[in-house]
């Protein structure tokens, strides 16, 4: 069990990968559905962003590598592979409680790292490596840093005289979230509470309702389970339309902000690719789909819109009940 002052795990954000053209010129879909921050370049000048930042305290992040990026650059980049116009990642955070000498996110980061260690089979099939630094310098110049932990897939390089040596390789983003930890104050990257209006939608969503992942590999789907329970906890089978148990495991994954009373967070889902899964698009070919949902105070609806070279963005805005007031 966590000591009473440890930090809490919340949901950070969501990745959309768009080209420079979408960031500079976001279509009217978005621009009538959300309101807008400036993010910045990163740090490493790879790298900028836009963030739609909600009032329960998470982000989406449109991301794009900068116009004429080094291709060597892009190459080695997290998401230098992947495909523009998709959501291809999402974060996870610490949070520390608001009492006197909480140990910092990175200082309680190897607690995670060993709970999920801890809950796979021998050899561990995932692990997080030690976080590197991150940051960028806002439009108005304030600078802000975080250090970021990436999820990697472990496998065994040799055997021989020295024993068991391992190797990391990267995982398709998505199967597991990635870490943002601070080193300044989160309010200077999310600053949901500070700046009130920026959370204030056309679309009166709220924050995020849910994170769905779709993975191919019924054995695959197993082995992220064991990861997800030892960072969330337990979970559940939830029920099909039939009746019958479905293969999908939930989680509650709760976010900074609690802003509907029915619930206390979002919800993550998990569940094996099949090409019967209705939020997948027909088009898909890769090995991992995310879909997200959001909490709205106005009417259910989908949001559809297009987000750069015939490729489509499907977001679903869910009734949040008994919403509680700011």
């Amino acid at each position: 069990m966590a000591p009473a002052n440890a930090p809490a795990v919340a949901l950070d954000h969501i990745v959309l990968l768009v080209s420079p053209h979408f960031l500079s010129n976001l279509p009217a879909w978005i621009t009538a559905a959300f309101t807008i921050l400036p993010g910045g370049q990163h740090a490493d000048g790879v790298t900028e962003n836009k963030l739609i930042i909600f009032s329960d305290g998470t982000y989406i992040e449109m991301i794009a590598f900068v116009h004429d990026v080094d291709p060597a650059k892009r190459a080695a980049h997290r998401w230098g592979a992947c495909t523009e116009g998709e959501i291809v990642d999402w974060a996870l955070t610490l949070l520390s409680p608001a009492q006197a000498s909480p140990p910092a996110p990175e200082e309680y980061f190897p607690t995670i790292q060993a709970h999920v260690r801890a809950a796979q089979q021998k050899p561990e099939s995932f692990t997080y490596l030690n976080p590197s630094a991150g940051g960028r310098i806002t439009p108005e110049g304030t600078e802000v840093r975080w250090a970021v932990a990436a999820p990697k897939e472990v496998y065994v390089k040799s055997q021989g005289y020295y024993g068991r040596e391992l190797g990391f390789l990267d995982i398709t983003g998505g199967e597991l979230p990635f870490w943002c930890l601070d080193r300044t104050p989160r309010e200077l990257r999310v600053p949901y509470q500070q700046r009130k209006e920026v959370t204030e939608h056309p679309s009166l969503v709220m924050g995020v309702a849910g994170v769905e992942l779709f993975v191919k590999g019924e054995q695959r789907v197993e082995k992220l389970r064991r990861v997800y329970h030892a960072v969330l906890g337990g979970d559940s089978k939830r029920p099909d339309d039939g009746g019958a148990v479905s293969p999908a495991s939930e989680w509650t994954l709760p976010v900074p902000a609690t802003v509907s009373a029915a619930g206390d967070g979002s919800l993550l889902v998990l569940e094996e690719l099949r090409k019967s899964n209705e939020r997948v698009p027909k088009d898909n070919t890769r090995s991992v789909h995310v879909s997200i949902s959001l909490f709205t105070t106005g009417s259910p609806k989908t949001l559809t819109g297009e987000t750069g070279d015939g490729r489509f963005l499907s977001l679903r805005l869910i009734p949040a009940t008994n919403t509680i007031p700011n």
